[in-house]
């Protein structure tokens, strides 16, 4: 269990590390916001796809919590630009 833990880790700092090569590949001539939401976008759909293979469903019991996180992640990403 332990190298799987190892082997997330790796690939996830690989994956990180390219992202942020894109991003600083793009930063001349994408708006920062615009460099951000897709970010978001493509992690969202990330997780969605290993949710979706693993079996992972959403918690429903916590539903009024998701929707307060998500609107303050939202309003937040609205001050910020």
């Amino acid at each position: 269990m332990a190298k799987k833990g190892l082997i997330y880790a790796l690939l996830s700092a690989l994956l990180l590390s390219t992202m942020n090569l894109f991003v600083k590949m793009l930063g001349s001539n994408i708006p920062s916001g615009e460099i951000a939401f897709f970010r978001g976008l493509f992690g969202t759909v990330a997780v969605l796809i290993v949710m979706y293979i693993k079996g992972i469903r959403f918690s429903t019991r916590t539903e009024a919590c998701l929707l307060c996180e998500g609107s303050m992640a939202v309003l937040a990403w609205c001050v910020t630009l």
